[in-house]
């Protein structure tokens, strides 16, 4: 759900916390091993809560959003590239998408979906109310937001997409196939910043975990700061 004004608070309150991260341009899927990485830490493990990112892409906030699901899964797949060859993890990478959320968040969840979806269809009957009074083409319908929720085709679908881009991707690539791919998608219950923490408890509970092992944790919730604190 994510915690309003976090990230600011921190920011301001602790501001060596921080940092700007560099990201360069010397690795490539091509490569026998990374390179070392620009910011001058390794990491070992990399996760990614994902549903951030296939809100980003599909409806992006500083670009046109992509026309149709073709090109939705191209976004999809760029960012998680360029995510994994900025971090450049050497042993592990977890993908998690958010699953059923429990039963409490999930009435609030419905809630704002079907508020959400009752306005746009209100938008999109005046939109088109608007072109046939001035004789215009009607409007496409836009993208619903609502197709991002665990049980939709299109959550399915994004799955299925990612299982064939990290299989293509660790058939082709010597660096990123010597990593372990863990995917968690829609149809496993939980929320994405929940399976990663549950993830790194279960690894830390193994016998002969190094200590010294280094995580990477990316999303754009602020509990996910929180979490992995």
């Amino acid at each position: 759900m994510g915690v309003p004004a976090f990230y600011r608070w921190l920011h301001d309150t602790f501001p060596r916390s921080v940092t700007d991260y560099r990201e360069a341009t010397d690795a490539s899927f091509s490569d026998e091993e990374w390179p070392p990485n620009a910011n001058g830490i390794e990491f070992d493990n990399l996760y990614l809560d994902f549903n951030q990112i296939v809100h980003n892409a599909t409806h992006p906030s500083d670009r046109p959003a992509p026309p149709d699901l073709p090109s939705k899964l191209k976004a999809i797949f760029r960012i998680l590239d360029r995510l994994v060859l900025a971090a450049r993890p050497r042993k592990l990478l977890v993908i998690a998408l958010d699953g059923v959320a429990p039963r409490a968040k999930m009435n609030q969840q419905r809630a704002r979906r079907f508020l959400a979806a009752h306005e746009r269809g209100q938008e999109a009957k005046a939109q088109a109310q608007l072109a046939q009074t001035w004789g215009l083409p009607a409007p496409t319908a836009p993208f619903d937001h609502n197709a991002i929720t665990p049980g939709t085709q299109f959550m399915a679908t994004i799955a299925q997409a990612l299982r064939f881009h990290l299989a293509r991707r660790a058939a082709m690539s010597p660096a990123f196939g010597k990593l372990s791919i863990l995917l968690s998608d829609a149809a496993t219950p939980g929320e994405g910043e929940h399976k990663i923490a549950s993830i790194i408890r279960e690894q830390r509970n193994q016998p002969g975990y190094d200590p010294d092992t280094t995580h990477l944790l990316y999303g754009l919730d602020a509990d996910l700061v929180m979490i992995g604190l």
